[in-house]
């Protein structure tokens, strides 16, 4: 028997989405207003996204909801502030092309582009290839960028 989590976010590190998907629409009700459709690609999308860092866990979690209901959900749970500010940022800019050479904050652009490698993985399989050449080449022009700093 698979032991139930302590709370949302170590489901989100620990990847066992599959285990505990009804304790996370118990927890998430709203979640269930997505089509099938979208919530597989936002489970692929999470299994995908290479990275411990949970508020990226948790805007792939709600990027396909409405933004407004994303807030009163992470007001609901009890998040800081400042982490829900994080997050929805991170909701509403997750879609705009990064320009490495109008970067100001590495870390944040890092997340960004966490996030959008995860969704192209989890989207179209015939636009995957062109997507992800694209992030390949934004990606090495930030690396790039924080070796030379």
């Amino acid at each position: 028997m698979t032991e139930i989590p302590k709370n949302l976010e170590e489901i989100l590190i620990t990847n066992t989405y599959g285990p505990h998907l009804s304790y996370l629409l118990k927890l998430i009700p709203e979640l269930e207003s997505l089509d099938e459709t979208l919530r597989k690609r936002t489970l692929i999308a999470l299994r995908t996204a290479i990275t411990s860092n949970i508020a990226v866990k948790m805007a792939l979690l709600f990027h396909n909801l409405d933004p407004n209901l994303t807030l009163k959900i992470l007001l609901r749970l009890n998040y800081h502030p400042e982490f829900i500010c994080h997050i929805m940022y991170l909701i509403n800019n997750y879609n705009i092309l990064i320009n490495p050479q109008n970067v100001e904050n590495l870390e944040l652009a890092h997340e960004l582009l966490t996030m959008q490698y995860a969704l192209v993985l989890a989207s179209n399989p015939d636009e995957i290839i062109k997507r992800i050449l694209m992030l390949n080449k934004i990606r090495n022009e930030l690396l790039t960028k924080n070796l030379s700093k």
